[in-house]
């Protein structure tokens, strides 16, 4: 990441993938593209947005934590109904990359998925 971002928001992006390291390994390159693209897209935000953006990520770090800590299964329930339109996009975008990895990565290893 380029110096021009602040000291707090590179410490965060570090630390989302030193726990990404904890992921299985297509879980981890999904998930590393995801926040670098992500981190890339926010870098010029407004204060404002760049706090709330901080704090979802900051969030997704402790859940993420918690989840690698305890065993518990990774992921979290969500309520459909309350995405926005651009959120369900976004998801459906990555559902799309993770199923064209599973894809990629199943004729590459000959492992089921």
């Amino acid at each position: 990441m380029s110096q021009s971002y602040p000291r707090n928001v590179v410490v965060l992006y570090r630390r989302i993938l030193e726990l990404h390291r904890h992921l299985p390994p297509k879980a981890r390159e999904v998930g590393n593209a995801y926040a670098r693209e992500e981190f890339r897209l926010h870098k010029t935000i407004d204060p404002v947005m760049r706090n709330r953006f901080l704090l979802e990520w900051e969030q997704y770090v402790m859940a993420l934590r918690e989840q690698l800590a305890t065993g518990m299964s990774l992921g979290a329930d969500m309520d459909a109904g309350s995405l926005s339109s651009e959120q369900r996009e976004q998801i459906q975008s990555l559902e799309k990359e993770i199923r064209s990895k599973l894809t990629s990565g199943d004729s590459q290893s000959g492992s089921p998925v």
